[in-house]
């Protein structure tokens, strides 16, 4: 486009302007004065004529319509940026969100062609009027957020996308902590305007997940909008909803390594107790250890969890049977050592016990009932009782074989010599008889007070073998059927 001008004269000078659309150019009579002037300058100064033709008597406090009964269509859709933080413990999710909302402005309408063929401009948020939109599951306080321009074509469509953070009330379902699914929700409707006079609702293209950032704890995994009508108590007219559900999936590798493992781990230790020598004193010590790191461990997810008393976390389960085993486990130590240091002179084992543990159990896991070795053979060391015993013999028969033994009616003063010899052998004898039998008994006692004392140690050992097959299989089980609960596992 170009516009002429001429001017009678100035000083005996001659003045021409001619506009284009690029660039402003002055004649004078003297020279050429030529002025660059970009488009821009005359489109802000266009824009600026529009806009003050819009503005013109706009009242930005009422609804945009010129028929009261008319409905004001208002679209709201997201682009779910960024998630900021889920605080479990108070159930809030903090979100970035681009926010965009639609309606039509009747009020700001006009014919592009009128003004130098504009169809579309760009008006401060705060100098038109704006649906009040509010998130109402809110717990933020900040409020005063950005505002920026609306985009309005010339048929009076308006585009408002504003970028949020959005602070919302998320129920938090912690039964499956750390696997677990959450669904979160933004739930947006206007606070004075009810249905009959602006309809809340969504958009017709579905919220994206192209712009969303990266996180290193949770996993977006969809994004649904759904329009419903909420009626309430005070009025007759429908209050439109538009909810926006946000699911995201738990990344659980961290939780695994720092929660779940040294939970498996300490149960193994509990295991590993049993075979620890009795002897070695330290049985118990380590299962009071395990225990109280296990209590550690529980206090720590209980920091993590909000008080509630709705559901009780599947790893909390985990943990609360673990620590039973390992007080099981405990208990069981104490007997079998109780049982390994049982005095067989004060208790001897009872038959139910030998029959239910030493032959029944015992054989399951291959330890002998019986005594483990025979009795030991003492006659090498009464040998020399029994030479004695036979020399006697030999030397008091050879007494009475050489005559030196008489009749009593015969014996003289002499011959009481060798009676009394003969005498004091067969004594002799008696002695040696009675020396023997009681070695023979005493070392058959401590023998058989030997073999009680096995016995209550061999009954410590089956307990043993016994408590690793069953805490071993507990343990497995235990872990194999919270892992069969789940119904996710996002190990990334």
């Amino acid at each position: 486009m170009t516009h002429g001008a001429g001017g009678d004269g100035v000083n005996g000078r001659v003045l021409v302007i001619f506009v284009s659309s690029g660039f402003l150019v002055i004649f004078v009579s003297s020279g050429v004065l030529v002025i660059f002037v970009t488009s821009g300058v005359l489109g802000d100064f266009e824009a600026k004529q529009l806009k003050r033709h819009l503005l013109q008597d706009y009242e930005k406090g009422l609804r945009p319509v010129r028929d009261v009964t008319t409905q004001t269509t208002v679209r709201i859709g997201i682009d779910f940026r960024q998630i900021i933080d889920i605080d479990e413990k108070n159930q809030v999710m903090s979100s970035a969100v681009w926010l965009r909302q639609y309606w039509t402005d009747e009020d700001l309408q006009w014919n592009d062609t009128d003004f130098w063929n504009i169809s579309n401009i760009n008006i401060p948020s705060k100098e038109v009027w704006l649906p009040d939109t509010v998130l109402y599951n809110s717990v933020g306080s900040d409020h005063n957020q950005l505002m920026t321009n609306v985009a309005i074509n010339s048929n009076g469509f308006m585009t408002w996308m504003a970028p949020r953070i959005f602070a919302s009330s998320c129920k938090i379902d912690i039964y499956y902590f750390p696997f677990d699914e959450q669904e979160c929700t933004l739930e947006f409707g206007s606070w004075t305007y009810g249905g009959y006079d602006v309809n809340t609702t969504t958009e017709d293209a579905p919220p994206s997940l192209t712009y969303f950032v990266y996180n290193d704890e949770w996993e977006l995994i969809n994004i649904t909008g759904v329009q419903e009508d909420i009626y309430y108590p005070c009025c007759p007219e429908p209050y439109p909803l538009v909810t926006f559900t946000i699911t995201v999936q738990r990344r659980s590798m961290y939780y695994l390594i720092f929660l779940v493992s040294p939970c498996l781990l300490f149960s193994i230790m509990t295991i590993l107790g049993f075979y620890l020598p009795p002897e070695a004193g330290e049985r118990v010590g380590l299962g009071i250890t395990v225990l109280l790191s296990f209590t550690v461990f529980l206090l720590m997810v209980s920091d993590l969890m909000p008080p509630t008393s709705s559901a009780v976390p599947l790893i909390v389960c985990y943990y609360g049977i673990t620590i039973i085993m390992v007080m099981m486990a405990l208990s069981m130590t104490v007997l079998v050592l109780k049982l390994h240091y049982t005095d067989p002179d004060t208790r001897p084992v009872p038959p139910w016990v030998r029959r239910l543990l030493l032959s029944g159990v015992g054989r399951v896991f291959c330890t002998p009932s019986g005594p483990e070795k025979p009795p030991p053979n003492i006659e090498p060391s009464l040998s020399h009782c029994s030479q004695l015993e036979i020399l006697c013999e030999d030397l008091e028969l050879e007494l009475y074989r050489t005559g030196k033994i008489k009749e009593k009616t015969r014996q003289s003063e002499q011959d009481k010599v060798p009676v009394r010899q003969a005498t004091l052998l067969r004594a002799l004898r008696t002695l040696t008889r009675e020396v023997q039998h009681h070695v023979i008994s005493c070392h058959q006692a401590r023998w058989t007070n030997e073999e009680t004392e096995n016995e209550w140690k061999r009954v410590g050992k089956v307990l043993d073998k016994f408590c690793v097959t069953m805490f071993t299989a507990a343990t497995v089980l235990t872990a194999i059927g919270m892992a069969l609960k789940l119904p996710r596992m996002n190990l990334q």
